[in-house]
């Protein structure tokens, strides 16, 4: 069996964090690419890792790499997965996926097409409280739920530059997608707290950043 290789994209918290937990699980990884070459050869001398890559094109084209961890702002998720796909990678991505229905679709054909696996971090679904809360709902313990309230207490979302468009729907889509695993009844509504207007949803009639967040958690060949 192959000892998959792997390389992350961010070299920030989050990148870290993912740095962190391939380590833990014993994934060896050859590199990092970050926002600029300065950053990406600062963090790797501070991490250890053994090489900086100066842009996506040098990663892709690394044949010691198998997969990629995407750990960037959301705006850029599509072309840096579409180009990995495209040179033979795996994609684990963090959420969301894309930016509207038509890149997630775009990305899910060409993970088929390509023959790779991709992945979206929902890891919020395997905390342990989340995992009791979703047994709990399932036994019936509250009835049938019909009202999903909640919050996205992060404001890096407000940064137009960052996150584009996708402000008021990363935060419907988070939780569009929790709700649908608890899962909730077939309609709900969702008021998170600075997040825009709220938004009415149904099973089959979700916005863009929804049917994009509600991906399964490998949109590549099973």
């Amino acid at each position: 069996m192959i000892q998959l290789k792997s390389a992350v994209i961010g070299a920030g918290f989050v990148g870290r964090a993912h740095i962190e937990a391939l380590r833990r699980l014993g994934v060896p990884i050859m590199g990092l690419l970050g926002s600029s070459p300065e950053r990406g050869e600062a963090t790797r001398a501070l991490l250890r890792l053994p090489r900086a890559y100066r842009s996506l094109q040098e990663l892709a084209e690394d044949p010691e790499v198998h997969v990629v961890h995407i750990c960037t702002p959301n705006h850029l998720h599509f072309e840096q997965a579409s180009v990995l796909l495209r040179a033979g990678k795996h994609v684990m991505c963090e959420k969301p996926l894309a930016m509207d229905s038509r890149q997630s679709a775009a990305l899910l054909e060409l993970a088929q097409s390509s023959q790779r696996v991709g992945g979206v971090t929902y890891n919020l679904r395997y905390y342990p409280l989340c995992q009791e809360a979703r047994a709990l709902i399932r036994q019936g313990a509250i009835g049938e739920p019909r009202l999903v309230h909640g919050g996205f207490l992060q404001d890096w979302l407000s940064h137009a530059r960052q996150s584009g468009r996708s402000m008021r729907r990363s935060c419907h889509g988070d939780i569009a997608r929790s709700s649908q695993w608890v899962p909730i009844s077939e309609t709900a509504r969702s008021s998170p707290p600075n997040c825009g207007s709220n938004l009415q949803f149904e099973s089959d009639d979700i916005d863009d950043s929804g049917r994009t967040h509600l991906r399964r958690l490998s949109w590549g060949p099973q």
